[in-house]
C-alpha cells in the first residue's frame, strides 16, 4: 500500500496495474513502463565466492596446464 501512494505522489499518476509486492506504471508520451517492485519478492542471489576460493579454484585448473 505504502509503495501504490508514493508512486502516485511521486509521479502523480495511478498505477495501471497493482498486484500485491509489484505497480506497474505507464509514463511519458509513449507511454513506457515502470515497474516497481518490493524488495521483499526481489530474486535472491547467491553471495559471491571469497577470493581465495576463486583463486585456489583457478590454481587448480591451470596447475596441470603448467605442469606440461
Amino acid at each position: 500500500m505504502r509503495r501504490r501512494k508514493t508512486g502516485t505522489v511521486s509521479l502523480g499518476i495511478a498505477p495501471y496495474l497493482n498486484f500485491p509486492g509489484y505497480s506497474e506504471f505507464r509514463i511519458g508520451d509513449y507511454q513506457h513502463e515502470l515497474g516497481l517492485i518490493d524488495s521483499r519478492f526481489a530474486p535472491v542471489v547467491p553471495a559471491p565466492s571469497p577470493p581465495e576460493q576463486l583463486l585456489t579454484g583457478m590454481w587448480t585448473m591451470y596447475k596441470p596446464l603448467l605442469s606440461n
